[in-house]
């Protein structure tokens, strides 16, 4: 039996959500190309839906104008307390 990892083991993982199937595929090519773990999804729904059985180190990547709904708004009704955009 192998055993759990703990969190300092777990690589970190960058979570990307975005509408645009191109802009997925491109920003994880490149999260890629720098050895790190991406999870891309289509929709704020489908990343909540997702089950994680990890508690290691991530990153999230919100298209904050996603037609879904607005990005700032899902931060703010998750309750998740950290959030820095960068704006164009």
């Amino acid at each position: 039996m192998t055993p759990t990892p703990t969190a300092a083991k777990v690589p970190p993982v960058v979570f990307v959500i975005d509408d645009d199937a191109s802009v997925r595929a491109a920003l994880s090519s490149l999260i890629r190309s720098v050895g790190l773990r991406v999870e891309v999804f289509a929709s704020a729904s489908e990343f909540l839906a997702t089950k994680r059985t990890d508690d290691g180190p991530s990153c999230l990547i919100l298209d904050v104008r996603h037609s879904e709904q607005q990005g700032n708004n899902w931060f703010l009704a998750e309750g998740i307390a950290t959030l820095h955009t960068l704006e164009q």
